[in-house]
């Protein structure tokens, strides 16, 4: 195993597989995220997977958000269960993807964002 498997391995363990990455600051931060993800192609599958991954991703952030501001808020705490139970649904596919390294690479690069977000 090389170093990268073992430090992707600690952060899935860490993130349990469905909490990633953080906020661009910046078109610099960015553009170098774009840039990094080009280097790992994936599949159209992988490709689809990640759109709707990025769509899901947008839609915690902003709970997470919310949450700050009012963390007893009952609607805020339905949508956040919500997303849990949708994330819980790809989660197979989502392991089965990170099998591929150029996936699993791509998904940490988009996951940065979250990790920034919620940090």
């Amino acid at each position: 195993m090389d170093g990268y498997e073992s430090t992707r391995r600690t952060f899935l363990r860490k993130i349990g597989l469905t909490v990633g990455a953080a906020a661009v600051s910046g078109v610099a931060g960015a553009t170098q995220i774009i840039e990094d993800k080009m280097q790992f192609p994936l599949t159209e599958e992988q490709t689809a997977f990640m759109q709707n991954y990025d769509r899901w991703m947008d839609d915690f952030l902003e709970v997470i958000q919310e949450r700050k501001t009012n963390p007893d808020g009952l609607e805020v705490n339905k949508r956040l269960m919500v997303l849990s139970q949708e994330s819980q649904a790809w989660q197979p596919q989502l392991i089965e993807f990170m099998k591929d390294s150029n996936f699993a690479k791509h998904y940490m690069i988009a996951t940065e964002r979250m990790t920034n977000e919620i940090g």
